[in-house]
């Protein structure tokens, strides 16, 4: 192929060459020359690089996403809180109903329960649980579970007490278990010292849900403790011994001056009413 190196004539044999492709004869042959080895560049055969990254990128998140979502389900709380003078009945997520007793509180986990049907009780409350997957409600270091029964937890500063009235329920604390029957109450007594009573009456221990404050031999800090919960009313005593019990039975529904008075009146001792919801019982010393 014959051409000329000094001029910008193409010859025959060129422009047959270049008749394919879209070319400026209006540059010289040096700058077509080199645009078509611009283009060969381009178009070598060098692989292309794909990059995965994103991909990567895209499973991690939904990992995140997916744990994310775990955390959410185990740890997502409901927190039932009962004030002072209240009485409520809640329904879990299965159709098991708690009844809960004043200045109690009841927490569980919503998004979890399918997985595990478990709550956390600190006050006094009544459970009619639905048969099924085993049901524990933790109280500190205790712990009831039962299948489907309905049974009472007492669980304050000032001990444990359970009771089973129907069914069967298991009560747990460290290494140590026990099993009750209808009938049978479970009473912390001391420390760590697990006392059970058999064929205890139902109306002895459920009192509060039958609306009846109902006492036998009870330490008299213990009833205080109980009417003041009720009323939402603050007592104070004054040199009142620890060691004295009080036993008896009346409704509910009688007023915060009323009830003291019929407790008071027992027990040798007198009321003063300070303020609206305060009051201060003393021992008539004659």
């Amino acid at each position: 192929m014959k051409s000329s190196l000094h001029n910008n004539e193409f010859s025959d044999e060129e422009k047959m060459l270049f008749s394919k492709s879209s070319i400026d004869y209006g540059k010289t042959k040096e700058e077509i020359w080199a645009s078509l080895d611009l283009k060969d560049d381009v178009s070598s055969d060098e692989p292309k690089k794909i990059y995965i990254y994103p991909m990567f990128l895209r499973a991690a998140a939904m990992i995140v996403f997916m744990f994310g979502l775990g955390l959410l389900a185990r740890f997502y709380e409901k927190n039932i809180n009962v004030k002072l003078g209240q009485l409520i009945s809640y329904n879990l997520p299965d159709g098991s109903l708690v009844h809960l007793n004043a200045d109690s509180q009841l927490k569980y986990y919503p998004i979890w329960w399918w997985m595990e049907r478990e709550v956390m009780l600190q006050g006094e409350a009544f459970f009619e649980v639905k048969k099924g997957s085993k049901f524990s409600v933790h109280s500190g270091s205790y712990a009831t579970e039962v299948l489907g029964t309905t049974f009472n937890i007492f669980a304050r500063k000032s001990g444990y007490e359970v009771f089973c009235a129907t069914g069967k329920v298991q009560v747990k604390h460290f290494e140590n278990t026990s099993i009750l029957n209808p009938g049978d109450y479970l009473k912390k007594v001391g420390s760590n010292k697990i006392l059970i009573e058999h064929k205890v009456s139902k109306s002895d221990v459920m009192a509060w849900r039958l609306g009846k404050f109902n006492y036998n031999t009870t330490p008299i800090s213990k009833v205080m403790a109980d009417v003041a919960r009720h009323y939402d009313i603050d007592i104070q005593m004054e040199m009142i011994d620890s060691d004295i019990y009080y036993t008896g039975f009346f409704d509910r529904a009688k007023s915060a001056d009323t009830t003291l008075k019929i407790i008071c009146n027992s027990l040798g001792f007198s009321f003063e009413k300070e303020t609206a919801r305060k009051y201060r019982i003393k021992k008539i010393i004659y």
